[in-house]
């Protein structure tokens, strides 16, 4: 019986060493649960820009992206064109500017700009960082 026991332990050891490499490998993969998202709010909604000038408005939002124990940052500042017939007509990514040729990114920024509205999809894969875009845009045109 003694041998059951000292084996048994072993198998119990390895086990817990397993369920806990286990749950560190799922919280470091960055899964999240999608009412995360809900916390941080995307907004959607008409763009808000009655009132405003024409001209080039500057906005910038930040959002700490989950990924297990650590988190990773997004953050993304903007410049958003208003016309004079309170339309806007461009917005340039300026920070950071590699996002502006970025052929999986471009659908958003153009459908922000066709729709003249925040309640557009987030691309899949880079779904923190298109919140954040969409936030940047939102602060710009509340400047």
């Amino acid at each position: 019986m003694s041998g059951f026991v000292k084996y048994g332990r072993y198998r119990a050891l390895a086990a817990g060493i397993f369920l806990l490499a286990m749950a560190i490998m799922i919280g470091c993969s960055g899964m999240v649960p999608a009412s995360a998202l809900d916390l941080i709010g995307m907004p959607s909604g008409s763009l808000k820009v009655a009132g405003v000038a024409a001209g080039k408005y500057e906005g910038g939002y930040e959002v700490a992206v989950p990924a297990g124990i650590f988190a990773a940052f997004r953050k993304f500042r903007v410049a958003v064109n208003v016309t004079a017939d309170e339309k806007v007509d461009s917005i340039v990514i300026l920070d950071p500017a590699l996002m502006n040729d970025a052929e999986f990114f471009l659908p958003i920024r153009d459908e922000v700009i066709e729709k003249q509205s925040l309640d557009v999809d987030v691309v899949s894969g880079v779904t923190y960082s298109s919140i954040a875009f969409v936030k940047a845009v939102e602060r710009a045109l509340d400047h």
